[in-house]
């Protein structure tokens, strides 16, 4: 399945729902050339990368963000990113960058939290505070 597009980054309206999600806004054009593509049983997967040689693969920085497709929404010649994207990226808006469709994306092997507060476990009444925290399973009964 082979399908690479160049587009000119523009970014998501602040406030907007796709700035909490991986998926951008592709042009009506990019449907068109996808057609024979549209699988109903799966979604479009796409691997975005910023300008190098040898297309997505070898990116400058290296770098590669995995999304899925929104809608077909963009303007022309345009994708619509989420803001955390770009900065992912490292590009800004008015840039170019490559998309390719790829059938298969990296599972992902671990994921890294920290903590960006404090949280006072011993004040929350458990199980009804805790269970908007951490869902507990449904109690057994006899």
């Amino acid at each position: 399945m082979t399908w690479r597009a160049q587009y000119t980054v523009v970014k998501a309206a602040p406030g907007s729902p796709q700035n909490f999600g991986d998926k951008v806004s592709l042009p009506t054009e990019a449907l068109l050339q996808l057609g024979g593509h549209l699988r109903p049983d799966q979604p479009l997967q796409l691997r975005i990368g910023t300008q190098g040689a040898g297309g997505v693969g070898a990116t400058v920085r290296g770098t590669l963000v995995a999304c899925g497709v929104l809608d077909f929404t963009a303007a022309e010649h345009c994708v619509c990113l989420p803001v955390w994207m770009l900065a992912a990226l490292g590009v800004k808006e008015g840039r170019r960058v490559h998309l390719e469709l790829t059938d298969e994306l990296p599972k992902a092997e671990s994921v890294v939290g920290r903590v960006t507060g404090r949280v006072s476990f011993e004040k929350l009444n458990p199980p009804d505070a805790c269970s908007a925290v951490l869902p507990l399973p449904p109690r057994p009964t006899h």
